[in-house]
């Protein structure tokens, strides 16, 4: 997790996670502490690119090696 901070437009947390091993993978993001009621993949300025599985309060998302990806959650 490289920056969680409240989205440009006060809807929802952006979140940017890095990968740095060079390996994709699959990411779960828990949230024990909060409920999270959706979520999306976004382009690097908090644009909707596609929704993400909101499973038991885990969203999964995928990442490529080296990729950043932003998730905005709700």
């Amino acid at each position: 997790l490289e920056t969680w901070k409240r989205a440009e437009d006060g809807n929802g947390s952006i979140l940017r996670l890095r990968e740095t091993a060079g390996q994709a993978a699959t990411v779960r993001l828990r949230f024990p502490h909060g409920t999270v009621s959706g979520a999306e993949l976004c382009d690097g300025v908090e644009g909707a690119v596609r929704g993400l599985q909101v499973e038991s309060g885990v969203v999964e998302v995928p990442v490529g090696a080296f990729e950043v990806v932003t998730v905005r959650v709700r």
